[in-house]
């Protein structure tokens, strides 16, 4: 719906108010996405059934030792 929104301000503009703002409409919109992610890693908590999934995987070595 934001791409179909960004997509008409974009072609309504004409040439000259495109080269002038349009162009950095997107950008502007990719800013307010970003801060919306940022928050929601930060904020949210994870669910409880990925906890010791996470937990485990920190404990298992990267590359498990040979046995000889």
């Amino acid at each position: 719906m934001l791409a179909t929104l960004v997509l008409a301000l974009t072609s309504s503009a004409t040439g000259d108010a495109f080269l002038e703002w349009g162009w950095r409409v997107p950008f502007l919109l990719s800013a307010v996405v970003v801060a919306v992610g940022l928050y929601l890693r930060t904020r949210v908590s994870e669910a409880r059934s990925s906890r010791p999934l996470a937990s485990a995987a920190r404990c298992t070595p990267v590359c498990p030792s040979r046995s000889s």
